[in-house]
């Protein structure tokens, strides 16, 4: 298993579902036959990655660890967890939340749980900049904080365009384009689909035909759409691209947020953490290993899988059944002797896996927490969910359990210090000490509801 982005929402999910556990999108997309306009396409000549001279292994062992310990990753494969990016930053969206005391209407509930927006909605999206998309009476519209109509529900299909400013993707006759909050037509829909400008770039993935590029804001390509896949850039400012008419044929390259290609389509894998250094991998001889962004070869392709680098670290994988981490000059921070290693640490903890249980080690191979959870998850604002005999709580970087394991599923803690949770059927919301923000009684919240049923 791999992960990918779900080309609608853009969060990283298996690339062996069949439609995104978070949109319901299908992550196989049906062919479309449209018309394709001609572009001015990029010529860079395609090279192959240089190898060091010295063939040999850069990677220098530490020695064998003898530790009895056991993890989390098998519990995110089988989906009991989620990934750090498929949870939301925050619980309360400029200070309201989505809810529904019967899984089919839907309204806005602030931290004190007061009932801001009575719950007449069938759809109810996150609030951005103080307005939010619902659905009425079969249409999309957009409200304010106070629940008023500003564009009303007149719209088929209508999303969010951007985290920064008012825009709104709108589809028009099939065709999408961008709208501002006073239905101000600002590009012209003119694209088979069309993602939100991001945060930080204020560019915008499109789709044209089957092809995938991107637009600034005045409309104008800045990567002509001749790649197989949608573009989503890490805040470094690094995309991947992809080129192949089948997608386990496709090869995989890096290019930046002005659309200049650092790396030509050429690697069978290829993921981007938050430094310079690339993980790319090769079919034919299923090994992995990374590059630098003028495609030099810095550690040799030799485990059977390799993550990207975060915090200065990435965990590898040998002979598919050892995990270990390596650090940017290749060298393990902890050796490869164990089943399974945490997708990414923070501050330099990990989660580790053996003979069924796990617990947490840091970068100096030193055992932070024992093997005695039956799942855990990676640290996340100082916070790791874990679990026992089924249930869910939280400990923090010492080891110390600070929220009991009583829920049958929790969220991260995010970055306002909340957490969803699931318990007796209903959600609610707590804090990082385990106090109530909402109580559980909700039959949804943010729309979970739909991610808990497709995990049952």
């Amino acid at each position: 298993m791999s992960l990918i982005n779900c080309p609608e929402c853009g969060k990283e999910i298996s690339d062996k579902v069949k439609a995104c556990p978070y949109c319901g999108y299908p992550v196989e997309e049906s062919n479309k036959t449209v018309d394709q306009k001609v572009y001015t396409t990029l010529t860079d000549k395609i090279e192959t990655a240089k190898l060091p001279k010295d063939p040999k292994f850069i990677l220098i062992g530490l020695g064998v660890i003898a530790l009895i310990v056991v993890g989390l990753f098998a519990i995110l494969k089988n989906s009991n967890f989620s990934s750090k990016s498929d949870d939301y930053s925050s619980a309360f969206d400029d200070g309201l939340i989505s809810f529904s005391l019967d899984g089919i209407n839907y309204g806005y509930l602030n931290d004190s749980g007061e009932v801001k927006i009575e719950p007449i909605f069938k759809e109810a999206n996150p609030f951005y900049n103080g307005y939010a998309i619902v659905k009425s009476n079969g249409k999309y519209g957009v409200i304010d904080k106070n629940g008023k109509f500003v564009i009303e529900p007149t719209y088929e299909e209508l999303k969010n365009g951007s985290y920064v400013d008012n825009i709104f993707i709108v589809s028009m006759s099939g065709r999408f384009g961008y709208m501002d909050i006073k239905e101000n037509i600002i590009i012209t829909p003119q694209f088979d689909n069309a993602r939100a400008f991001d945060k930080k770039f204020n560019i915008a993935p499109v789709q044209v035909g089957e092809k995938y590029g991107v637009i600034n804001q005045k409309g104008e390509f800045i990567i002509n759409p001749i790649y197989d896949f949608w573009i989503f850039f890490e805040d470094i400012g690094y995309a991947e691209i992809e080129m192949g008419d089948l997608s386990y044929e496709r090869k995989s390259g890096v290019i930046d947020y002005r659309g200049k290609i650092i790396i030509n389509p050429q690697y069978d894998y290829l993921g981007i953490g938050d430094n310079d250094l690339f993980a790319v991998g090769f079919v034919d001889t299923d090994t992995y290993g990374y590059i630098n962004t003028k495609n030099e070869v810095i550690i040799n392709p030799q485990f059977s899988w390799a993550n990207e680098f975060a915090e200065g670290y990435a965990v590898v994988e040998l002979n598919d059944d050892k995990s270990g981490v390596i650090d940017e000059n290749g060298r393990y921070v902890i050796n490869p002797v164990y089943e399974d290693i945490g997708y990414q640490g923070e501050r330099g903890v990990f989660y580790f896996e053996r003979d069924g249980k796990c617990g947490y080690i840091n970068t100096k191979s030193e055992i932070v927490v024992p093997p005695i959870y039956d799942g855990c998850s990676d640290f996340n604002n100082g916070f790791a969910q874990v679990n026992q005999n089924g249930l869910f709580g939280f400990i923090n970087q010492a080891g110390k359990m600070v929220i009991e394991p009583l829920y049958d599923y929790a969220s991260y803690i995010w970055d306002d210090g909340n957490a969803l949770v699931y318990i007796n059927n209903k959600f609610g919301i707590i804090d990082s000490t385990g106090k109530y923000v909402l109580e559980p009684i909700y039959e949804d919240l943010l729309g979970y509801r739909y991610f808990i049923e497709y995990f049952n």
